[in-house]
């Protein structure tokens, strides 16, 4: 664990988690969570914890457009609401 990136500690916490929560329904809320993560993890991050966790739904503060890009029919954005 000492030699790997905090990016992929980050990742392998969120995964190992989507993957202990698997089939029960999760919420997973977190801030930035592209911090850190190469481009194509960011990219790759929400289709991994649904497949992992299809009941899971997620809430990511993020400033990243390529960490939702999978799922933007699912994307409420802030500025459409205040």
């Amino acid at each position: 664990m000492n030699e790997l990136s905090s990016g992929e500690k980050q990742l392998l916490i969120i995964l190992g988690q989507a993957l202990l929560q698997e089939q029960k329904q999760t919420i997973y809320i977190a801030d930035e969570p592209e911090l850190s993560l190469h481009l194509k993890w960011q990219t790759s991050l929400t289709n991994a914890i649904t497949t992992l966790n299809p009941k899971a739904q997620i809430i990511f503060a993020t400033h990243s457009p390529d960490i939702v890009a999978a799922q933007q029919n699912k994307v409420i954005r802030m500025e459409n609401i205040l």
